[in-house]
Parts: structure tokens; C-alpha cells; sequence
């Protein structure tokens, strides 16, 4: 009987541990850019999101009404971009992050706020731009496919 209640509490505990846990995802979810974006050519790109995560600028084709797709293969490699709220949500980290498999010189960019991270690398290497600031600020990501920033 006791083995019984002590699954029963642990079950339990787990179960609360668990909705807490699915609460900050669907808070964290609330933080996800919005937009379908497509982009097939080998020219630089970028977009711009408001504090909220909506794209508000981009050279890129959007959709505003579905999630946009954090990685994006092109021509000649593939760009993942996102932001990350952390420190109970108080602070954001910018990525933006370039690889190719085609050129020798690529990079790629992010800024959060005021503050603006480049990255550059050569042939079959990651860029990886990071960028800080606080949670209430923009977030803009950048990559150049066939040049160094």
C-alpha cells in the first residue's frame, strides 16, 4: 500500500513538474517569429522582427499568418537564425548562423537592441553571429552567401 501512495505522489509530482514545464515552452512559443519565409537565390538576405518575434522587415518572401521556418537552404548552403529568451526572461540571445558549401568567403549577422555580432567564414565553415540585449528588444539577422561583413 505504501509503494502505492509513494508511486501515486511521484506520478503526481512529475505531472505538475511536467505542466509547469509545458507552461514556459507555450510562453516561450508566444517569443517565435511568425511568417513562411522562401528564398531560393544565392543573394544576401535578412529580416527585422519586432520585440514580440512578428517579422516587420524582410528582403525575403513572408507570409505573415504562418510560423517562419528558422533555417533556410539556398543556392550554395543554409541559414539558421532565431532568438532565445533566457534569464527567466529578462534577457535575448540573437542567432544567426551561415554555412556554404560553395564559396570561400560567407558570413552572417545578428543584432539584438543596439548591440551587433558578425561572424565571417570560409568554405564548408559555420559563421555563427550571437548577439544580447534585453527581452523587450528587437531582433534583426542578416547573411551574406557570397562576401565577408
Amino acid at each position: 500500500m505504501k509503494k502505492t501512495i509513494y508511486l501515486a505522489t511521484l506520478v503526481l509530482s512529475l505531472g505538475l513538474f511536467g505542466s509547469f514545464l509545458g507552461g514556459s515552452v507555450a510562453f516561450a512559443d508566444k517569443q517565435e517569429p511568425y511568417g513562411d519565409i522562401t528564398h531560393t537565390s544565392d543573394s544576401e538576405g535578412y529580416i527585422h522582427f519586432d520585440p514580440e518575434g512578428n517579422i516587420v522587415e524582410s528582403n525575403l518572401g513572408t507570409n505573415t499568418s504562418k510560423k517562419t521556418r528558422p533555417a533556410i537552404n539556398h543556392e550554395s548552403g543554409r541559414w539558421v537564425y532565431f532568438s532565445d529568451l533566457y534569464d527567466w526572461g529578462r534577457k535575448k540571445k540573437g542567432y544567426s548562423s551561415h554555412y556554404s558549401f560553395k564559396y570561400n568567403r560567407h558570413g552572417a549577422k545578428a543584432r539584438v537592441g543596439n548591440v551587433i555580432r558578425i561572424a565571417n567564414a570560409g568554405f564548408k565553415q559555420w559563421a555563427v553571429a550571437t548577439a544580447y540585449g534585453k527581452s523587450s528588444d528587437t531582433f534583426s539577422c542578416w547573411y551574406n552567401p557570397t562576401g565577408w561583413y
